[in-house]
């Protein structure tokens, strides 16, 4: 028998969707594998510009750990009074717990960047109890239910991600 608290956590899960987000930017969001309530994790392209700053937030799946590696323009991510810049040719993880995240990607700028998006569930069913060579961060973040939000790493690399992409996909 299904208790009210689990089948209100499916329920909600369910109804989660990110794509009311993404559809103010109109076609620059790309849904490349799109198995998250099934397979616990999604990959999505991000290709726009905007006039006025983009409150990216609600399409943090709830539980969840984002990874985000930032091509061009720049976002704002806030946590808990502790804020993160990610400029262009940088990296950014964040798990998306019990307290809200607060991210925005700035104005008149293009944006491009790729989110791989990895439910707790997902990470814990394939590290288990060998977690020791993950992140710490992200060892607190599997550790128990009802995480705090966190930002976590933002890295500039200092040879521009956007070569090696292009060369990939030949964008």
């Amino acid at each position: 028998m299904i208790s009210d608290g689990s089948k209100n956590k499916r329920l909600s899960q369910k109804r989660f969707s990110e794509a009311d987000v993404w559809r103010a930017i109109g076609s620059g969001w790309h849904p490349l594998w799109t198995g998250f309530r099934k397979n616990g994790f999604s990959v999505e392209w991000h290709d726009f510009k905007s006039a006025s700053p983009v409150d990216c937030a609600g399409s943090f799946h709830p539980d969840s750990v984002e990874i985000c590696l930032n091509l061009d323009g720049q976002a704002e991510f806030s946590v808990a009074e502790t804020r993160q810049t990610l400029s262009s040719s940088a990296a950014l993880f964040y798990f998306s717990g019990r307290q809200p995240i607060i991210a925005r990607r700035l104005p008149h700028q293009r944006h491009q960047f790729l989110t791989v998006e990895i439910s707790r569930e997902f990470l814990k069913s394939r590290f288990g109890e060998n977690q020791s060579g993950l992140h710490p961060q992200i060892q607190t973040a599997l550790a128990g239910k009802n995480s705090a939000s966190r930002n976590y790493y933002a890295r500039e690399n200092s040879m521009s991600l956007k070569p090696r992409w292009r060369s990939v996909t030949r964008v």
